[in-house]
């Protein structure tokens, strides 16, 4: 749905070859990770639905939806988690 701004397009393929060398990660937080139609008042849900049918999103205003997956979000945490741990062990191995 929604689009990231141009500069960070530019600034990846400006320093590509650095950030393949740097242990790296990008998340994204969308502020629209939910569409709580059953929480808004009738003009709000109005404008709402009419946004998400030129998106291409669900426009059932008699349900809420919620697009982030809590799971994925985990384990893309526990990965960083375990990049950062195995970071810090060979940070302090000795080459002797």
């Amino acid at each position: 749905m929604g689009r990231f701004p141009r500069v960070l397009s530019k600034f990846i393929n400006q320093y590509r070859n650095v950030l393949k060398l740097t242990p790296s990660a990008f998340f994204s937080v969308s502020l629209a990770a939910a569409l709580l139609d059953t929480r808004y008042g009738p003009l709000i849900r109005y404008f709402m639905r009419r946004m998400t049918r030129t998106a291409g999103g669900d426009t059932d205003t008699h349900r809420d939806y919620v697009y982030t997956d809590w799971n994925d979000i985990l384990v893309f945490a526990q990965q960083i988690d375990s990049m950062i741990k195995l970071g810090a062990q060979e940070s302090h191995i000795s080459t002797e």
